[in-house]
């Protein structure tokens, strides 16, 4: 077992919004650990409940429509602000950074992006203008921008979605944080843009020694680089486990129907399996496990008592009943 500090510690985070009805929970107390170094990838569909998380971990849940709480959130062992205090001003985009899904909306239009990286630097790194310029350039440099220095007084629209994105990584590096949240941030580029936005951040996170939080929706995108796997359902974690041991024997149906449902470069005939059904309305979400109502292996307790997150090997944890069942079982084409 290994006995490294966390460098993020996340323990009950809870998130609703307002809703007609009243409050809706979206997120229902998940929990994680992020070691110095590490990467860890958090996957499920749409409405899982994985961007929203990702913005709590920055305080940027939206009020008073939304609200964030947890039990615990450490960051060095250090407890940090309760949501909504002041002093996340100073931590957000320094300590903790976030690359987000779509570097259009994200970036502001009628501002160069040199003044973007430069406003950072100057607010988190406290540097003047003449070192905020030199260290921009450095910035554009890293991310693999031609002639970065040169273009740092252009603006978003005249870059590709792989440069803007590359501008986006730039920013959140510029305040030197210890963890890096990237929120699907290859979600609207092409594959080969993609390959080369992954290898970059797998590339800058070993240089700086950067703990990595990656949200998405595709398990085959984080094969190649996460360390561990946090699989999300209806606002819960529902697997945990390294990304090695999660691959080869998933302990849940919902991770091993999305592994199946992923087309695979060597996967010979074998065909691509659907999960039926959609995910469910966080507003009335149905008794029992949430996964029931799509669930090949259902069986009557699944519907009167949601399972807990508990260990099923050593580092592997799983919310099913049927756990051991899951590794041998293979879902039908």
């Amino acid at each position: 077992m290994s006995t490294t500090k966390p460098v993020l510690e996340l323990d009950g985070l809870r998130v609703a919004f307002r809703g007609d009805a009243g409050w809706v929970d979206v997120v229902r107390g998940i929990s994680f650990t992020l070691d110095p170094g590490q990467s860890l990838a958090v996957v499920g569909e749409s409405g899982s409940g994985k961007t929203v998380s990702a913005l709590s971990l920055m305080d940027l849940v939206p009020r008073p429509s939304g609200r964030a709480v947890w039990n615990a959130l450490r960051l060095d062992g250090e407890d940090l602000p309760s949501p909504g205090d002041p002093r996340w001003e100073g931590l957000r985009g320094s300590r903790i950074a976030m690359v987000f899904q779509d570097p259009m909306t994200s970036l502001n239009p009628v501002m160069s992006v040199g003044a973007q990286i430069v406003e950072v630097l100057a607010r988190h790194r406290r540097m003047n203008g003449t070192e905020a310029l030199e260290r921009a350039t450095e910035l554009m440099a890293q991310v693999g921008i031609p002639e970065g220095g040169h273009r740092l007084r252009a603006f978003p629209h005249e870059f590709s979605g792989g440069q803007r994105q590359r501008i986006m990584i730039a920013m959140a590096l510029a305040g030197e944080p210890d963890v890096l949240i990237a929120d699907e941030p290859t979600t609207a580029l092409d594959v080969t843009v993609q390959a080369q936005i992954v290898d970059l951040v797998r590339s800058l996170q070993e240089a700086r020694g950067l703990s990595l939080l990656w949200i998405t929706h595709d398990l085959a995108l984080v094969a190649g680089f996460a360390d561990r796997v946090a699989v999300m359902y209806a606002g819960r974690i529902v697997e945990e486990a390294p990304t090695g041991d999660l691959f080869k024997s998933p302990a849940h149906p919902y991770t091993a129907l999305l592994l199946r449902s992923a087309p695979r470069i060597h996967g010979g005939d074998e065909r691509l399996v659907a999960i039926e059904g959609q995910p469910p309305d966080p507003a009335s979400l149905p008794g029992g496990c949430p996964f029931a109502p799509r669930c090949p292996l259902v069986e009557e307790r699944c519907r009167e008592r949601e399972p807990e997150l508990e260990a099923v090997r050593p580092g592997h944890h799983s919310a099913c009943w049927r756990s051991a069942q899951v590794s041998s079982w293979t879902p039908a084409s």
